[in-house]
């Protein structure tokens, strides 16, 4: 077996209760928000203390 860290040998399981689809009238996928949206609602942290996010 490949040297593994402890959370990488414990085995995961994904619990999915309820599948679902959502209506594409009221909004989109984060990765498909065209530049505009973006820059109109985003956020940029611009004086973020140094230190992990």
């Amino acid at each position: 077996m490949e040297d593994l860290l402890p959370f990488e040998k414990v085995k995961k399981e994904t619990i999915v209760k309820r599948q679902a689809e959502t209506n594409p009238d009221f909004g989109c996928k984060p990765e498909e928000r065209p530049v505009e949206q973006l820059i109109k609602y985003g956020v940029v942290n611009i004086n973020k203390p140094s230190g992990p996010t």
